[in-house]
């Protein structure tokens, strides 16, 4: 399997990229991890897809993120119309006219930002994965699930929101409560 790691100049920095496989005439799938603030890594799983379908995947590390830039002292730089602009940077300069993308989490939310505000030419399909597309719509589910809770815990919630105090034990207690509840049981781990 032939996989290639290099990075691009992108606005005074580098963006990492990796590609597996080999470029043919099938578009390539191009990646978008979570985060922001995580990696390409966990996508490295996907490796054998690229030899079983015989389509070249890239995946790439968000400025910020990973193997590429990481300009902490440019905080602006951290914005959804930076991170567009990176991907259609990573697209141009590897001449990825044609591809299928896939986002994950908050690479999911970037690429319906991508499709729906920038509408880009050559992308002939779309994979969301455990992502949403409403932020606003997300916390307002979040905030009817929490009332689920007992009322100590849901005041305990409120209190870590309105105070910005989320190490409190009683607001550990009820997020853990909330999670093995509505996400996942830490217990059965």
């Amino acid at each position: 399997m032939e996989i290639f790691e290099h990075t691009i100049p992108f606005m005074g920095y580098e963006t990492f990229y990796r590609t597996v496989g080999r470029r043919n005439d099938k578009a390539p799938l191009v990646l978008l991890h979570g985060g922001p603030g995580s990696s390409h890594n966990y996508f490295e799983v996907l490796d054998e897809l690229a030899e079983k379908s015989d389509r070249q995947i890239i995946m790439y590390d968000q400025l910020g993120c990973g193997n590429s830039s990481i300009p902490d002292d440019k905080p602006e730089l951290y914005t959804k119309e930076t991170w567009v602009k990176e991907l259609e940077n990573l697209r141009e300069k590897l001449h990825l006219h044609d591809i299928h993308l896939l986002g994950q989490s908050w690479g999911g939310m970037l690429a319906i930002i991508y499709m729906c505000d920038y509408h880009p030419q050559g992308v002939h399909s779309v994979i969301l994965s455990s992502t949403l597309s409403s932020a606003s719509l997300w916390s307002k589910e979040l905030h009817r699930m929490i009332k689920y809770l007992p009322v100590e815990e849901q005041a305990a919630i409120h209190r870590a929101e309105i105070t910005n105090n989320f190490s409190d034990p009683a607001y550990l207690k009820a997020n853990d409560h909330f999670m093995n509840q509505h996400a996942i049981d830490m217990t059965k781990t």
